[in-house]
Formats: C-alpha cells, sequence, structure tokens
C-alpha cells in the first residue's frame, strides 16, 4: 500500500474519502460549498472525526445547498448547539450562513462558486507530483491568496491552510503520491458523480453502521458525561483562578459557553469604541468578531489592511485591544508568544482595555507547565495553521529554533497588571483556540 493512503487505512469513511474525492476535481458549487465548511468544522480537530459526522451536518444544514444555508434562521442554528452530531461550536455553526451568504454573492460577481475558486489556478488542476508524505505541504502561495480574500469578504475559518486542504478536497490540487494507485493526473481527474458518491457513502455506511451503531452510543454516553466532569471540574478551578487574577491586579470573568463569553466582552466595550486585536481565534470562536463588525463599533480588522504594518500600529491607540492567551496558570499568571511583537506588546503597554478570551483548555498548574504548553502545543499549531517553515510545523513539538520562521521571537509573561482595570480576562467553559 502507498504511504499516501496510510492516514485513512482501516476506516471504511476514511479510505473511501480518500479514493474516490480527496483530489478529485469537483466543479459543482454546493459539493465545493460542503467541503469549506466542513474543512472549517475541523479547526483544532482531527479531519477524521469531521469525516464520521458528514452525514449528521448534511441533515443538520439542507444537504449545504448554499440557497438554504444562506437564510437559516437564528432559532435554526441555535438548534444545533444541541446537535450531538456536529461539533457543537456556536462560532463554526453560524459561520455556515455567513459563509454561505458570502458565496451566494461570489455567485452573483463570477457567475458560479465554481468560476471564482478555479480562476485561481488558471482553471487547471495543480499536479505536485510527490515521491513522499514528507514532500506534501500544508499550505501554499495560492492558498494564502484565496484565504486572503475570503476573509475580506467577510469569510470565517478559512485561514491559509484550511483553505489548501479546502483546494485538496475539490481536486485545485492533486497531492496523491506518484505510487497511489488512486491517483489520477491532471486533467484526467473528472469529478465524482453524485450517483457514485450517493452509492460509495450507502455501500460504507452498510458496511460499518451494524459494527457501530452500539458502540457510538457507548461512546457518545461515556463522551457526555467526561465532558459533564470536565466542566465540573472547571466551574470548582474558576474561583481560584478568578482570585489569582484579583491578586495580580487584573479582573477575571467566568463564561459557561461561548455566547455568555461573548455577551460579558460586550459589556466591557463602550458603544462608539475602537476596537482592535491580534490574530485571536478565540475572539472568532465565541461570535465577537461578527458581533463588533456592526454600526456600533470601530472596529479594526488588520487582516483587511493591505499595509499589516499601519494595522499594527493602529492597535496602540485603540480603546479596546482583544486577544488571548497561549497558556495561563492556576494563580493566573498569563503566558503569550508572538512572532512579530505586535500582540504582546499590544498588551503589556497598549490600549487603556485588554480583554483577554481564555479557553479554559489552557489553563494548567504553574508557570513551567503553562510555558511548556506553550512552546509545545500553541506554538507548532500556530506555525502551521500560518504555513512557517519552522521544524515544529514538522516535528509537532518545539525544537528550540532559530529559524528565519519562527514565531517564538518574544516571551511576554504577565504576572501582574501596573494599572487596575486595564486587563479583563474571560475563562470560557469550553476548548477555544490553541
Amino acid at each position: 500500500m502507498s504511504e499516501c493512503r496510510a492516514w485513512a487505512a482501516g476506516d471504511p469513511i476514511m479510505e473511501e474519502y480518500h479514493d474516490h474525492e480527496w483530489c478529485k476535481v469537483s466543479h459543482d458549487d454546493d459539493f465545493q460549498f460542503e467541503m469549506l465548511c466542513l474543512e472549517g468544522a475541523s479547526v483544532g480537530l482531527s479531519w477524521r472525526t469531521i469525516m464520521h459526522k458528514r452525514e449528521a451536518y448534511r441533515t443538520a444544514f439542507h444537504g449545504f445547498r448554499i440557497s438554504e444555508c444562506a437564510k437559516m434562521t437564528d432559532e435554526e442554528l441555535e438548534a444545533q448547539l444541541t446537535n450531538d452530531g456536529i461539533i457543537r461550536n456556536r462560532s463554526k455553526i453560524f459561520s455556515v450562513r455567513k459563509n454561505a451568504q458570502e458565496v451566494m454573492k461570489i455567485q452573483e460577481e463570477y457567475g458560479s462558486f465554481d468560476a471564482y475558486l478555479w480562476a485561481y489556478v488558471d482553471g487547471k488542476q495543480i499536479d505536485g507530483h510527490w515521491k513522499n508524505v514528507q514532500e506534501v505541504p500544508a499550505v501554499s502561495e495560492i492558498s494564502e491568496k484565496l484565504s486572503k480574500d475570503l476573509r475580506k469578504r467577510g469569510m470565517s475559518f478559512v485561514g491559509p491552510v484550511i483553505t489548501y486542504s479546502f483546494m485538496q478536497s475539490i481536486g485545485m490540487v492533486n497531492d496523491h503520491l506518484c505510487d497511489c494507485e488512486f491517483r489520477e493526473a491532471g486533467e484526467a481527474a473528472d469529478p465524482v458523480s453524485s450517483d457514485h458518491k450517493v452509492a460509495a457513502e450507502q455501500t460504507t455506511r452498510v458496511t460499518v453502521q451494524r459494527s457501530t451503531d452500539r458502540s457510538e452510543e457507548r461512546r457518545k454516553s461515556g463522551g457526555r458525561a467526561m465532558e459533564d466532569m470536565v466542566k465540573k471540574r472547571n466551574r470548582l478551578l474558576s474561583g481560584r483562578i478568578i482570585s489569582g487574577l484579583k491578586s495580580r491586579n487584573m479582573t477575571g470573568y467566568f463564561a459557561e459557553d461561548a455566547e455568555e463569553a461573548k455577551k460579558i466582552a460586550l459589556s466591557l466595550i463602550p458603544e462608539g469604541a475602537s476596537v482592535t486585536m491580534g490574530g485571536c481565534m478565540s475572539a472568532r470562536e465565541i461570535g465577537l468578531v461578527d458581533a463588533l463588525e456592526t454600526v456600533k463599533y470601530n472596529f479594526i480588522d488588520r487582516d483587511r489592511y493591505e499595509d499589516k504594518r499601519q494595522a499594527m500600529l493602529l492597535a496602540y491607540d485603540a480603546d479596546v485591544f482583544l486577544s488571548s492567551a497561549n497558556a495561563m496558570t492556576e494563580d493566573g499568571v498569563i503566558i503569550n508568544i508572538d512572532g512579530n511583537s505586535n500582540r504582546v506588546s499590544a498588551i503589556a503597554q497598549g490600549p487603556r482595555k485588554v480583554i483577554l478570551i481564555v479557553g479554559m483548555n489552557k489553563i494548567c498548574p504553574d508557570a513551567d507547565s503553562a510555558m511548556k504548553r506553550a512552546r509545545n502545543v500553541a506554538a507548532p499549531i500556530n506555525a502551521q495553521r500560518f504555513g512557517q517553515a519552522t521544524p515544529c510545523a514538522k516535528t509537532g513539538a518545539c525544537m528550540d529554533c532559530k529559524s528565519p520562521d519562527t514565531i517564538c521571537c518574544q516571551f511576554l509573561i504577565t504576572r501582574f497588571s501596573k494599572h487596575a482595570d486595564r486587563i479583563h480576562v474571560i475563562l470560557v467553559n469550553e476548548s477555544l483556540g490553541f
């Protein structure tokens, strides 16, 4: 068996995807939108997890028909927050509607979503002709350009790494290894017909359904019980963290979920305030960025500035700076690592008010474990997310490198705030960011 298929081996659903969909050309707008949504749902998770929830996603989002998703009501989307079959992340769920609305605008402008996408590769599949998996990139110059434009249009969960995976999923690139038996070169890679897809999916479901029904139910039950225990532990721990923050002249809050966290954050931001942020995935995940992009606030989104330096400098004059933490200790010490220093410098001595959105997944017992988390968990994932050619992006662990692409240039340890009521930390009883 080719090394190409190793990531799918032993899982019928993943094998079916690798063999008949991955890197196969598609010119169907709705299918392209489906893959865009599923790739976005996979942020911070494994693709295997999403593929095993694919049918539930199709049911929840009208088969990913763009026109239907674009007009989903708040009530319909809110209902999905209790749907065990999908990832119950509010920002990801609501992004389906927003992204569908933006795709419809693209269809009006270009005639189809397909025409817009394939213009980035001049209508022809890019074939890597890779010999081994180490050669296959996680990001490309084209995925960065496409990601940038999608974000400018208001879409979310479309970073350059996710966008590259999306390009693979609809066949804009062919990253099957040369010795892979399921490889089809360039123009010969035909779209998988909907009839073939349906038949393949039905075959796969019949194969695995009987053997997985009971184990899946046990897994769900056990998973819910485990999740409840973790959340209970987080509630108990939050009091200690908030007390620690108070002793360090910072203010802490505890939110049970993303929606409550967003409400707390908005209560801290006066209407008309200028707000900016430093690459904060957590703020996007809780829906805060969408809420700030209204006439009530002057939101400065650096992703929409051609001159990134100008956008970074504006952060210092803003009323409010949003960010997160790479790690945080149980007694309130905050750890951040930065590559361009704009984020850590703004936290240290920028705007008069700093709001940090911190998922409870980032809490560590002490400063040593927090620093290890920042360097060995957050940094490698962010290096991959930004397409940096660092050793940690390849190994998944800090190699203490001095690579030109390193994102670990500055380390900020916030152990005390000189000014009271400046730094506000919102702890969220969910897993957010990296």
